[in-house]
């Protein structure tokens, strides 16, 4: 077997390839292989959590030892971004929250406030070579939870309440969608599951809901 070291590989991706030849020319090149060599960018976190209070929000998140190329990274080189995520009328914006030596971040926040709706955080580790690639926390639900009796009817295929979530667990062709013209109730709608494959789920999720002074809460659907 033939091999070849380089030891003037330069930091970052380096591609090599073979070309045979002999007194008749050259042969045509051989398949690429790339190797990733010296200091790597960290990857992105993994393992994110969310928990929250009435006044604030808690991200945890597993140390990043892993470069985002396979390669090295220090450990003790690495620092994590997090970024709050604001929709706008013409994309997204991503102003940083904080800074973190630390694998966890409480934000303040007024959880029990205005109307529900579900936000996202984005973090990204980043070393003195360069900031790795972003990645979105869980779904967090916050604003005010809804009283009881709560009752959801999907009316007319419309939703009565503005908080719902749909989470595919597998194919995004199985999940739930809203339907007019069926009912339980003789609204004329519904929230309908239909499945691609066997194999597939989907979770439909309501906002908070207060139990506050229920002695036997009790949850009732019709199918």
């Amino acid at each position: 077997d033939y091999y070849y070291i380089d030891n003037s590989a330069q930091n970052g991706v380096n591609t090599y390839y073979v070309i045979a030849s002999n007194e008749e020319g050259k042969g045509r090149e051989s398949q690429k292989v790339s190797a990733y060599v010296g200091k790597d960018t960290p990857a992105s976190p993994t393992g994110i959590k969310a928990t929250t209070t009435d006044k604030d929000i808690t991200l945890t998140w597993d140390p990043v030892t892993k470069g985002t190329n396979g390669g090295y990274i220090d450990p003790n080189d690495v620092v994590y971004n997090v970024y709050e995520i604001i929709e706008t009328g013409t994309g997204v914006s991503l102003p940083l929250v904080d800074q973190v030596s630390a694998t966890t971040i409480t934000i303040p926040y007024d959880t029990n406030d205005g109307d529900q709706e579900m936000i996202n955080y984005a973090l990204s580790a980043e070393n003195s070579v360069d900031e790795g690639p972003r990645v979105m926390s869980p779904g967090i639900i916050v604003g005010k939870p809804y009283d009881l009796p709560f009752e959801e009817h999907f009316t007319g295929g419309r939703l009565d309440n503005s908080m719902w979530f749909i989470e595919e667990k597998g194919s995004e062709e199985s999940t739930f969608n809203l339907m007019q013209g069926f009912s339980a109730d003789g609204d004329g709608g519904c929230a309908g599951y239909v499945s691609a494959s066997a194999k597939d789920a989907a979770l439909l999720g309501s906002g908070k809901i207060s139990l506050k002074g229920a002695a036997n809460p009790t949850l009732v659907f019709s199918t």
